[in-house]
């Protein structure tokens, strides 16, 4: 038997407009991080719109605010640490205006760990066993983990020139390639833990494999690609296959 589990909609509007305001904060100050006679690809696109993505930054500040007041006292303060771990990783508050993202090799897993567990949370507050708690945060930690090493790989050499050592950087694009397609096993496997202890669903074993094959399709497609549509539009557009598929697959 699938879970259906039911969504509050205010979490789900704080959560949409707090990632709206971290990532257009992100790239109003990251701009200035950047290699600056880099005009090219979406830098040139951020500097062009800079003054739009503040109007997005001030609606989506808005927005946290009112959903606040829909948002169960409970969950906001579980969002509380992981807000102030994404306020830090767009903002230059460490020594040297640094941001949390800026020291080495820690910025993949911030990403990784934010978003699973905020994707955790609903679970946990539909008393789901903690060992399938903590087996889903894990599944999700390494699905995200896997679709944001690409990225990696692509911007190794404005990282290299901005002193910022990466998992690419540390043991090379091969090895890292090597680490993705070993992740890809993982979190495979921990979906299909989920899918015997809990789900029992055919239909959601099939979910599994459409979410990684179509993951494990968009890394391959973006080597040696730098063009943005392979990564702003192709591997992480995963992500909404991912939300789709599960969805339809909790229908059955």
């Amino acid at each position: 038997m699938l879970y259906r589990l039911p969504v509050d909609k205010g979490y789900l509007a704080l959560v949409f407009c707090s990632t709206l305001l971290i990532y257009s904060l992100h790239r109003i100050i990251g701009i200035k991080h950047t290699v600056p006679d880099n005009n090219q690809g979406r830098f040139a696109i951020i500097r062009k719109y800079k003054n739009h993505i503040a109007i997005y930054a001030a609606l989506a500040f808005v927005g946290c605010l009112v959903s606040i007041i829909f948002t169960p006292i409970d969950i906001i303060i579980l969002l509380c640490p992981i807000g102030l771990i994404s306020l830090a990783y767009v903002l230059p508050i460490l020594n040297k205006k640094r941001r949390l993202r800026d020291l080495n090799l820690i910025k993949i897993f911030l990403i990784a760990v934010t978003w699973a567990y905020v994707g955790s949370i609903p679970l946990a507050f539909n008393k789901l066993p903690m060992d399938i708690l903590v087996v889903s945060f894990l599944e999700k930690t390494i699905f995200i983990l896997l679709i944001t090493l690409p990225f990696d790989i692509r911007d190794i050499k404005i990282d290299r020139l901005t002193n910022l050592t990466t998992i690419p950087i540390a043991i090379g694009v091969k090895s890292t390639y090597i680490l993705c397609y070993c992740l890809f096993i993982i979190g495979l496997t921990l979906f299909y833990f989920l899918d015997d202890h809990i789900l029992s669903s055919p239909v959601f074993v099939l979910s599994g494999l459409i979410i990684y094959a179509t993951c494990f399709f968009a890394i391959e497609v973006s080597k040696n690609k730098v063009k943005d549509i392979y990564y702003g539009g192709l591997i992480d557009g995963t992500l909404v296959i991912r939300g789709v598929v599960i969805f339809l697959a909790s229908l059955h």
